[in-house]
């Protein structure tokens, strides 16, 4: 449930970073000064504010949901390899910063958002939301990988970083729930072999 809300979030998010045409995020990039264009900035603002808090929340909701529900596997080889993948993860530049930038968002810090306008031949105009890098290591809250991300990105593409976190956790998932299928086939196969013999007491199958 956890990991399936952190999906939603996921597609929240990336729809408000979208910046195709009649988007809020295309109106707030191109709207005129004065108080109407400030007016649809600060709603842009405020709307990414909101589901960038959501995401990173959850992303931490699911790592403490996960270490509970794990932890009648301890001493299993597929916690082992659990632990052994979780620590590769933990490694990833992007998974350590969306950690980070939870903790910069839960302490009061307001993510330096950025709209950005980029023409190239090749690819025509590309425009996203982004973070100011350097304000936000003025902070002194990103240490470690977190910090090195930073310094090595300049400006953090917000859709970019967050479709790589979610991709990872994506592909991280898969497998433990490709492994819960191994674990449980018994009591996956007990379960199935009640409900048939239910079924056929009750006559849900057809069959009296």
């Amino acid at each position: 449930m956890v990991f399936q809300a952190l999906g939603h979030n996921e597609a929240a998010l990336m729809f408000v970073l979208d910046f195709s045409d009649g988007s809020l995020g295309h109106q707030a990039l191109f709207s005129a000064d004065g108080q109407k264009g400030e007016s649809i900035r600060e709603l842009y603002y405020s709307t990414l504010y909101q589901h960038v808090a959501n995401y990173v929340g959850m992303a931490k909701v699911l790592v403490d949901a996960a270490r509970r529900v794990f932890r009648q596997y301890e001493g299993t080889p597929f916690m082992r390899e659990y632990e052994d993948r979780v620590l590769v993860l933990r490694a990833t530049q992007e998974n350590v910063f969306i950690q980070q930038f939870r903790n910069y968002v839960v302490h009061g810090g307001i993510p330096p958002f950025q709209m950005t306008l980029n023409y190239d031949r090749n690819v025509g105009t590309k425009m996203f939301a982004q973070l100011d890098a350097k304000r936000m290591l003025e902070s002194g809250e990103f240490t470690g990988s977190a910090k090195e991300y930073l310094l090595s990105v300049g400006e953090v593409n917000l859709a970019q970083c967050v479709s790589v976190h979610a991709g990872l956790i994506r592909e991280f998932y898969a497998w433990v729930f490709e492994q819960f299928g191994s674990l449980h086939s018994a009591d996956i196969h007990a379960v199935n072999q009640l409900i048939a013999e239910s079924r056929k007491l009750t006559g849900a199958d057809g069959v009296r």
